[in-house]
């Protein structure tokens, strides 16, 4: 399924399919008509169907993004509708309808399931000229939209890193939305929206990298300002490449630690552990720059190097003498001699590591691990626990004392809490005589995190100086993880009546109505009216050449709360003696008896004639239509409206000349909106015998108003459509198809060529055909001078053989060439954009299954669209469709089968619809199984 929005906002973060996903590689993104490239512009969490821009939408800028929406597994809320209805007797029906979503939720689940309930009472009558219903209903709404949001879960500095660059020390702190940077007394964020686990600061190498997502960022600190350059960065994209060389699966959804030694930097993710030769990052940029040595090396070095110990999650990674320690969510790993060795000792989540290599009072050197039972310290693959009593969150050493953070804030060998840090302390780390402490989000407002602060504790001083949340730019909650909310408060119930009274006579009705509705009323699948109290009526009459309509109501909106009243008519009239005349006042009253009443009418005033002389000569005119639309506002100086003008002319020779005008108009200042006049020159006409429809359009416009460009803006269109008739051989057809057109405005000239011509043959009950569709295109563009020539080509044939088979092949090309001013080699691209097979035989009675295999760039198809067929009395139907994801080797399907109503018996029918699913990626299969029906009884008293 293909969906797509369009989004005006200053933001950078969108939910764009958050329960169901996304395709890989299916998104195309578009910024005020231009297109984004993934990974310099934007990213996207395919899984969590979650974009992110790399620079927020600015005022007026338009935002455009299509995408697919996976089938099958993980495809998101499922809405399940039960109703039934029961007639009482004539006029008289009960009725109960449900719908329920089934969700499967996850911690990344961002909304409640919605479970909606409408139930009411149907009255109806009717006589030989009036009829009459009354309906009485209410409704029950658990999680409506609005009041379903999952309450976030609270952000976390993750890590925290001192780094050095030419204008001086920057503080570097990652958590679940990106990064904040401090610097000469001054916090900004970057990365945003993006979830980075662990920060590795190499000084050697002037590099800072990031364990951000599924990508690994390499910072280059070579420049001042480093963190303000795009260049600065370099990702190295995981999840994004697929199969690693080494045929052991994807790389892995998401970094989540990194370390490094004197040869290698380590990786660790979901999927294993990553190795990236230390020496190359420096070089990173350069290395990019060259695309045949980046794929290379990307070839050689993203690969799985070590797979992880059996169902286990990294959270912590450092590189010893001693070989590899891999902290994960269930103890604490050693990887020596080929093998990961299990550490004695430590069941729980390891959440920092810390390799002291000189020892300082009361610790001895070796590594540390912040774990659930404490600090605990390793010696001889076994761990000894050295600060008990409270889990452990983060370490660092300052100076002679390691300090750690926990729960409840900062402690330290003397214990805690420290310096009044009473938050959770997640992230430590220390400069010179500065300890940096960064926390969880706390304080919550309905269970939401509201704050995370940061702090610099001077210990040669015993200073501290706290940074909240509105100096340190970290907003407080993690868009990635949520929690439930309760339905109490959360719930809208409200009831709705409504009385309608209809009368009628020849040529004419009546119709009154009286309808009210609280504010928690909801229908199913319809927007709810909200608190809303009508009473109105309608009257028509037609008459002999003149039709008149009357309407009128008086409504009060949000009567529990603020009353609003509302008072609007309106009268149309239309009279046709010959011209035609129409005119619509529409007059309304809002706000009536408050401070902000606003008196409104809108008005349609149109005169609109034929010549009813057809023939050639007997007038000029053939056709006059005038119209003026507007409105008022208040007083006189804020009305106005357009005025339109359309005439027909001729016909001259084959011809037919069409003028049409539009001027927007203001009393008592100057107009706004667009003035334009445009003339069409269309006819049939014949050049050397041949026949084709003429058409020659002139246009100019301009913007009025205070601040926009002046000047007309001119431009044309003319085009020649061919018309031959079929060249006939026998059973053979041939069918020419060719079109002309010529575009000019002032951005660029344009000049097409397209055609369809087809090849028929038809023999009894044999036949096919074969179609060439073509398009050439040459484009100037005024502003640069540059010449684009594209071509685009889609053959199609299909073949039918009788009682054997029907073949249908047809694929998609398309070329371009620019040649640009300047620049001597132009730049030239081709591509295949599809390619399509179907193939239905013909052999079985009844039975006619098409089959299709597509080729898109990427993926390969195979579907079975919706065939019917008979087993035994019932008519049953199979739908079926497999994508292969090439670059990645995933596979998703699925096979449905339904059948038509099953009668049971005499007052009972049942529907069945049934299916498999598969979904494959890496080397982890996914099925599952579905069954579900519709039983209805009908009955009546």
């Amino acid at each position: 399924m293909k969906a797509s929005f369009d989004y005006s906002a200053q933001r950078t973060v969108f939910l764009l399919s958050p329960l169901s996903g996304i395709v890989p590689d299916s998104e195309r993104v578009t910024r005020n008509g231009k297109r984004l490239r993934r990974g310099q512009d934007y990213a996207v969490d395919y899984e969590g169907g979650i974009l992110q821009l790399f620079a927020p939408l600015k005022e007026g800028e338009e935002l455009r993004v299509e995408y697919e929406v996976p089938h099958g597994l993980g495809t998101g809320p499922q809405e399940d509708f039960l109703g039934f209805s029961i007639s009482l007797g004539k006029g008289t029906e009960f009725f109960v309808f449900r719908s329920a979503e089934s969700v499967q939720m996850t911690p990344t689940t961002p909304l409640m399931p919605n479970d909606h309930t409408v139930a009411g009472l149907r009255l109806s009558g009717s006589g030989e000229s009036w009829d009459y219903s009354f309906i009485f209903g209410g409704s029950v709404n658990v999680f409506p939209p609005g009041k379903n949001e999952r309450i976030p879960g609270p952000n976390r500095i993750t890590d925290i890193a001192a780094v050095t660059a030419p204008d001086g020390v920057y503080i570097v702190f990652s958590h679940l939305r990106g990064i904040s940077v401090f610097h000469e007394g001054v916090f900004s964020a970057y990365r945003e929206g993006r979830r980075v686990r662990d920060l590795l600061y190499m000084p050697e190498e002037g590099v800072l990298l990031l364990a951000e997502g599924g990508t690994v960022t390499v910072v280059d600190l070579s420049r001042s300002f480093p963190f303000d350059w795009r260049e600065s960065y370099t990702e190295l994209h995981l999840y994004r490449e697929g199969l690693g060389g080494s045929g052991e699966g994807a790389l892995g959804r998401e970094a989540l630690a990194l370390a490094a030694d004197g040869t290698w930097v380590y990786v660790a993710t979901e999927r294993g552990v990553i190795r990236l030769p230390r020496a190359d990052l420096r070089f990173l940029p350069e290395i990019a720059a060259d695309e045949e040595r980046w794929r290379a090396w990307k070839k050689k070095f993203l690969v799985i190097w070590l797979a992880l110990p059996a169902e286990e999650t990294p959270t912590a990674l450092v590189a010893t003498a001693e070989g590899l320690y891999l902290g994960t969510d269930r103890g604490l790993y050693l990887y020596h001699n080929g093998t990961w060795e299990s550490v004695a000792g430590i069941t729980g989540p390891v959440h920092a590591l810390l390799y002291l290599r000189e020892p300082i009072p009361d610790f001895a050197a070796g590594l540390y691990a912040a774990t659930s039972a404490g600090v605990v310290a390793v010696r001889d693959g076994t761990g000894e626990i050295v600060e008990g009593g409270r889990e452990a969150l983060s370490l660092a050493v300052v100076g002679n004392t390691l300090y750690y953070g926990t729960e409840n804030g900062l402690y330290g060998p003397e214990g805690g809490p420290l310096f009044g840090i009473t938050a959770p302390v997640t992230a430590l780390e220390g400069e010179g005589a500065i300890l940096w402490v960064g926390s969880e989000a706390t304080g919550t407002e309905g269970g939401k995190p509201t704050t995370i602060s940061l702090w610099e504790v001077d210990l040669s001083r015993g200073a501290v100086t706290e940074y909240p949340a509105t100096v340190n730019r970290v907003l407080p909650t993690d868009p990635g993880r949520f929690r439930d909310i309760p339905p109490e408060g959360n719930t809208d119930r409200g009831v709705l009546a409504q009385f309608t009274w209809s009368e009628h006579w020849k040529g004419g009705n009546l119709r009154w109505y009286v309808r009210t509705s609280t504010p928690g009323y909801e229908p199913i699948d319809r927007p709810s009216p909200g608190d809303n109290h009508n009473v109105g009526f309608s009257l028509s009459q037609e008459l002999e050449g003149l039709s008149l309509s009357l309407q009128g109501s008086v409504g009060m909106r949000e009567l529990f709360s603020h009353p609003i009243t509302n008072v609007q008519g309106s009268l149309s009239l239309a009279w046709s003696p010959g011209p035609a005349f129409d005119l619509q006042i529409s007059p309304r009253i809002r706000g009536l008896g408050t401070p902000n009443l606003k008196p409104e009418t809108s008005y349609a005033l149109g005169f609109a004639w034929t010549n009813p002389e057809r023939e050639p000569g007997k007038g000029l005119l053939r056709k006059l239509t005038l119209r003026l639309a507007g409105g008022m506002k208040g007083e006189v100086a804020g009305s106005g409206g357009t005025v339109k003008l359309q005439a027909v002319m001729g016909p001259f020779g084959p011809l037919t000349l069409g003028i049409q005008g539009q001027r927007p108009f203001l009393f008592g200042g100057e107009p706004r909106g667009r003035e334009s006049v445009s003339a069409d020159l269309s006819g049939d006409l014949s050049f050397t015998g041949i026949k084709g429809r003429f058409g020659w359009r002139e246009d100019w416009s301009r913007d009025l108003g205070p601040f926009v460009a002046g000047g007309w803006r001119f431009s044309r269109k003319v085009s020649y459509v061919l018309k031959f008739d079929p060249i006939d051989w026998g059973d053979w057809e041939f069918r020419p198809s060719l079109s002309l057109a010529f575009d000019m405005s002032p951005a660029e000239a344009r000049f097409s060529f397209k055609g369809s011509p087809s090849l028929r043959y038809s023999s009894g009950e044999k036949s096919g055909r074969l179609t060439l569709g073509f398009e050439l295109i040459c484009r100037y563009v005024s502003r640069t001078g540059a010449l684009a020539y594209s071509a685009s080509l889609t053959p199609r044939w299909a073949l039918q053989l009788p009682s054997l088979l029907r073949l249908e092949l047809s694929a998609s090309l398309d070329g371009e060439l620019l040649v640009r001013p300047g620049v001597p080699k132009p730049r030239a691209r081709a591509s295949l954009k599809k390619i399509s097979c179907a193939l239905t035989p013909l052999i079985w009675e009844g039975l006619e299954p098409r089959m299709v295999l597509t080729y898109t760039p990427g993926k390969l198809g195979f579907s079975l669209p919706r065939t019917p067929f008979q087993l035994g009395g019932a008519t049953l139907e199979v739908d079926s469709r497999f994508t292969w994801i090439l670059s990645h080797g995933d596979v998703e399907g699925e096979v449905k089968l339904r059948s038509a109503s099953l009668p049971l018996g005499e007052d009972w029918s049942l529907n069945l619809e049934g299916g498999y699913l598969l979904l494959i990626r890496g080397k982890t299969p996914k099925q599952g199984v579905f069954l579900r029906g519709n039983l209805l009884l009908s009955f009546s008293f």
